[in-house]
């Protein structure tokens, strides 16, 4: 029995194997789970859920000293660095910014509107 896969330490190449109908049969059913048995991929202390506060909980256990990673800062805070004022307020009169939605067309779409605050008397046209 030939059968093709994909060589992923190889360059990504396709390969082609020749198995006994029987050892193709076996190494197939070793993927198959059982029944009411869930295949998951992440589980215990490496569970999305559980990586920030189980992980710190054994770590103290362990006294093993908390590696502090620099938390990377979310885009608009770093905006807000490089820019020196607040990107969600209007320049003009500090008050919130509002999208405007771009008008329906059938031809070519709009260019799309400056967001400003609606009472700072600014025309976003």
């Amino acid at each position: 029995m030939f059968f093709r896969w994909k060589d992923y330490a190889d360059d990504h190449r396709t390969k082609v194997m020749r198995l006994t109908a029987d050892e193709f049969i076996r190494r197939f059913l070793l993927h198959v789970l059982p029944k009411r048995f869930v295949r998951i991929r992440h589980y215990g202390l490496l569970a999305g859920r559980n990586v920030g506060t189980k992980l710190a909980r054994c770590r103290q256990l362990l006294g093993v000293p908390d590696t502090e990673q620099p938390v990377e800062r979310a885009w608009l805070d770093r905006l807000q660095q490089e820019i020196g004022r607040d990107p969600t307020c209007c320049p003009r009169c500090q008050g919130p910014l509002t999208r405007q939605p771009l008008e329906a067309t059938t031809t070519a779409p709009a260019p799309m509107p400056r967001a400003v605050a609606p009472w700072c008397g600014v025309d976003s046209s």
